[in-house]
């Protein structure tokens, strides 16, 4: 399969595009918040930029111009490359612009492909390991730290000293395999990490596990709210990923 990272949003309306080749030639995107967006000296005319905290999308420098309802995610079939190739679809004016997401040999791949990605509420590499995390610990597999530790790590923390650190810490507050919310002198602990490290892996756990609280996941561990999970983690990620 070769993927191209793209945001898309859960609908089912539409799932069939016969040989549709009307679309961007954007090769690549990226997930930034606007701020971040905004700060960049140059916007690459040919990558799509999502915004993640305000649902836009840039090509380059331009505004893509949508209706609240404006992106579909569709399967397609390419006979020049006798694949099924998924889009993810805008609507301009009154026109229709797709762009590739994702090939798969087999029609089975792609439906499987389009539920997935649907679930998650996005593409990116990033956003699936957040959502596989997350279903570890609904599940019961992992507990909340082991959670955000592995979403963390997979941010790019991973081989930081105060990656191995922010985790012997949890370990000596007894943290591991924890099912309900953290111990307060282990969030106490934190905060002091933060002070100590602004920015760093600590503070990107504590705004995580700030998702958590927000959505009372600890009471009430469900995939439902899934989608609305992973974006603000997401969103929360961005100032940190590394």
């Amino acid at each position: 399969m070769e993927s191209f990272d793209n945001h898309i949003n859960p609908p089912f309306t539409k799932i069939w595009v016969d040989d549709f080749s009307d679309y961007d030639n954007a090769n690549r995107t990226e997930y930034v918040i606007q701020d971040a967006y905004d700060a960049m000296s140059y916007h690459d005319p040919i990558t799509v930029y999502v915004i993640l905290d305000n649902d836009r999308m840039y090509k380059g420098d331009q505004l893509i111009p949508t209706t609240k309802n404006g992106r579909e995610y569709l399967i397609g079939y390419s006979h020049q490359k006798n694949r099924y190739v998924l889009y993810l679809s805008y609507t301009r004016e009154r026109h229709t612009k797709l762009i590739p997401i994702a090939e798969y040999k087999n029609p089975n791949g792609a439906l499987h492909g389009l539920m997935t990605f649907s679930t998650v509420g996005s593409h990116d590499r990033l956003a699936a390991h957040i959502y596989r995390m997350i279903k570890t610990y609904v599940d019961g597999d992992y507990g909340i730290h082991e959670t955000i530790l592995g979403i963390i790590a997979d941010a790019g923390y991973r081989d930081d000293p105060r990656f191995q650190y922010l985790n012997e810490l949890a370990i000596s507050y007894e943290v591991s395999n924890l099912r309900k919310d953290l111990p307060v002198r282990f969030k106490e602990a934190l905060h002091s990490l933060q002070d100590i490290h602004p920015g760093s892996c600590a503070t990107a756990y504590s705004d995580i596990y700030d998702v958590f609280v927000k959505y009372d996941f600890f009471k009430n561990p469900t995939l439902a709210i899934i989608q609305n999970i992973v974006k603000d983690i997401m969103i929360a990620l961005g100032n940190y990923i590394i």
